[in-house]
This record gives C-alpha cells, structure tokens and sequence, in this order.
C-alpha cells in the first residue's frame, strides 16, 4: 500500500489538477482502512491540506471542496480537529465557533487528542478569559 501511495503522490506532483488521482487516494484509504487503520488515517490527513491547497487555487474546486467535506467525514470518528471542522460546515459563518477560533484552539485540540490516544494521563489547561476553553471543552 504504501508503495502505491508513493506513487499517487508523485503523480498529485506531476498533475495536481487532476482531481481523479486525489479521489483514488482517498478510495484507497477507505478500503484499506480495516488493514491499515493509522495509516490510512495519516495519508488522508495528508491528502486534506492537499485538497486545501487545491481549493485555495481555485480551479475547480468545488470539486476538490466536496472530497475534502469526504475527507473530514471520514476523519472524524478518529480525531477531533476533522470532527469539529465537520460539524460546523453547514452553519452559517458568524455562528460558527471553532473554525473561526482555530488557530488559538488547535494546540488545545491536538492536547486533547493526545489524551484522547492515551498518549497523556493528565492534562491542565491555563487560558486567559474569553478564549473559549470552557465551549470546547
């Protein structure tokens, strides 16, 4: 798998507008999740901020914006970041909460996917007021 991986990477370089390579990848990764669970969750991870970039460089991306919604879906029993980006993507922008807020929340978040992965035992949590520590957590 991973050599097959490799190559569709290599090949995203050589074309990456071809939006039927990034979905290959992510079929891969859903089939082959029951064998390869952390992996195949690590090269999705990867495959989203490529889907990102895509949809920053704005040719079709619609398409490239309806895998990366797939991706996040397929993340987010697993990991928290994917899960909550997933949960607000039909709300409207201003009543979104974690998105907005992401790049503050993010070091929270990976903390408490560390504990979440038993990687932690304990974790303590010191935020100046209106952060929004008590809402996410």
């Amino acid at each position: 798998m991973k050599d097959l991986v490799a190559k569709m990477a290599y090949k995203m370089k050589e074309t990456p507008g071809d939006i039927e390579i990034y979905e290959d990848m992510f079929q891969l990764c859903r089939a082959e999740e029951e064998m390869h669970e952390i992996y195949c969750h690590k090269v999705n991870e990867w495959l989203r901020d490529r889907l990102v970039e895509r949809i920053n460089y704005g040719v079709e991306s619609e398409r490239f914006y309806e895998l990366w919604r797939r991706s996040l879906l397929f993340d987010a029993p697993y990991k928290l970041d994917p899960y909550l980006l997933y949960l607000e993507i039909n709300r409207p922008p201003e009543a979104r909460f974690y998105q907005p807020r992401r790049k503050v929340l993010k070091q929270i978040v990976d903390s408490v996917q560390m504990l979440i992965d038993d990687q932690l035992d304990e974790l303590f949590l010191s935020l100046p007021p209106r952060v929004g520590n008590t809402s996410l957590i």
